[in-house]
């Protein structure tokens, strides 16, 4: 992939437009890459537009500062980044634990939850008012000595508009 993009980069253009960077690379090779079409993009010499398409969301998000978010052909997003989940009325948190349903149901009750949505097996995505923090969230479970194998907060991610139609 860096061999491409040096090839490209020999015409020095304006504009790069790159279909699925990512794929088919390691995790240390992808944030490699995107460190570089960073690197490109803030060029104080020769600075570079940069379109590219990835399913490698949090990724993305990381060095990105504009985002279109595509479903079924339909933009569901077009701005800056920063501006997503501004308007949302709520938190969102992603996270994996290895409680049961009705456990995790009843731990949440206490941080005033609205909604849990089921995204794999012992994967959720939280749904909470706009004053329960992350910090709020985990604090939960240190306090009762539960495991969480990770913990996002999504409320100002992309990664919302993925939302399935299991939830509990």
């Amino acid at each position: 992939m860096r061999f491409a993009l040096a090839k490209a980069l020999v015409w020095n253009p304006k504009l790069l437009i790159l279909d699925e960077p990512l794929a088919h690379l390691d995790v240390n090779s992808q944030l490699s890459i995107l460190q570089d079409l960073r690197y490109l993009a803030d060029s104080v010499t020769h600075p570079k537009a940069i379109v590219l398409t990835s399913q490698h969301l949090y990724a993305v998000e990381n060095i990105t500062d504009n985002i279109i978010f595509m479903k079924a052909g339909d933009i569901k997003y077009n701005g800056k980044l920063k501006d997503f989940g501004k308007e949302m009325e709520d938190n969102a948190f992603e996270l994996a634990c290895h409680l049961p349903q009705e456990k995790l149901i009843s731990l949440l009750r206490t941080i005033n939850y609205t909604e849990i949505e089921i995204i794999g097996h012992n994967n959720y995505i939280i749904y909470t008012a706009k004053n329960v923090t992350a910090k709020k969230v985990m604090s939960l479970f240190v306090d009762y000595d539960i495991n969480l194998k990770y913990i996002r907060d999504i409320s100002q991610s992309t990664r919302r508009l993925f939302k399935t139609k299991t939830q509990i």
